[in-house]
């Protein structure tokens, strides 16, 4: 339970599963896990974790910064119409954001690294701390994978129901592109005021 605590990246996956379908809810659940494999990675190099580094808050505004681009992207039309659907279900684009939103959440790091270190021993020789981390990394991984694609698809049915309800009020009408442009301006702005 404690993986799927609402953080950013929960609201990024179920913004995107109810805007774009259960496939851009599961690529976010998918930006995710690949992030706690960085963190895995990143231990078994032996560096810090990134909110320790002195870099960070430097890091931490450009990637604010970032989502909030693209959540203006998203509300202002391009050029006369909306934001394309290719631009929106672009798989990389879903991947990166997400990705992004886990690496630059110092509690999500914090709460990666605590899971990461729980079966490495001080005994244990360097290869096998390797190992260990590295499968303790891929096992994070894919339990983050499954919880996210869950919200993914609660996201994916809060989305269709939503869409059924609209229909059939025609004098309420709702963008979701824009919406999911306000979510995300909305995130950046919440990890440029946390504290680290």
């Amino acid at each position: 339970m404690l993986l799927a605590l609402p953080r950013p990246e929960f609201f990024y996956v179920l913004g995107r599963a109810a805007a774009h379908g259960p496939r851009a809810g599961r690529l976010g659940a998918l930006g995710v896990a690949l992030a706690v494999c960085v963190h895995a990675v990143l231990m078994v190099l032996g560096c810090p974790p990134l909110a320790w580094l002195p870099f960070f808050p430097a890091l931490r505004l450009a990637g604010t910064a970032y989502l909030a681009w693209c959540g203006l992207r998203a509300l202002l039309p391009a050029r006369g119409h909306s934001t394309s659907p290719k631009r929106a279900h672009d798989g990389e684009a879903i991947v990166l954001q997400a990705l992004l939103c886990h690496l630059l959440d110092p509690r999500a790091e914090l709460y990666s690294l605590f899971l990461l270190v729980q079966w490495a021993r001080p005994e244990d020789s360097i290869p096998v701390f390797v190992l260990k981390a590295i499968f303790s990394g891929l096992l994070l991984a894919a339990a983050l994978l499954g919880c996210f694609s869950l919200v993914s698809l609660a996201g994916a049915r809060l989305g269709l129901a939503l869409r059924l309800v609209l229909k059939r009020r025609t004098a309420l009408t709702v963008d979701f592109d824009r919406a999911m442009g306000t979510l995300l301006i909305g995130l950046g702005l919440w990890l440029a005021l946390q504290r680290s």
